[in-house]
């Protein structure tokens, strides 16, 4: 019996194309939850962190866990200040924020806007 091989420029792309496809695999990508209470108190990931401290608790997360994400979840009679204090504090340590609770669609575009990160170098 003669079995016919595909040849040629055809095969050749199938080919290529077949084996690229399993190549790719997307980064992981890990999630800490930044809670921010009615009193303006924060918890990363259920352990209490005062204010000032907020931006070096969140560069050390980022440091072990590169590629790190903050769902922010704010209460929903949180300040205003306290919210923009943790999305600066998140700017600062280059960490992506997710709104996930209780906020305007005008208040979170407006946050999201101001916690623009450049990519780290």
């Amino acid at each position: 019996m003669n079995r016919h091989t595909p040849t040629g420029p055809l095969a050749l792309v199938s080919l290529c194309l077949a084996l690229l496809a399993g190549c790719y695999m997307p980064a992981p990508v890990t999630h800490a939850v930044l809670a921010v209470s009615d009193g303006g108190a924060y918890l990363l990931d259920n352990t209490p962190v005062p204010g000032p401290e907020l931006a070096s608790a969140l560069a050390a997360k980022r440091a072990a866990v590169p590629n790190l994400r903050v769902d922010l979840q704010v209460s929903p009679r949180a300040a205003m200040p306290a919210i923009e204090a943790a999305v600066a504090a998140a700017k600062q340590a280059q960490v992506k924020v997710d709104f996930t609770h209780d906020l305007s669609a005008e208040a979170v575009a407006r946050l999201q806007a101001e916690a623009a990160v450049a990519p780290p170098r």
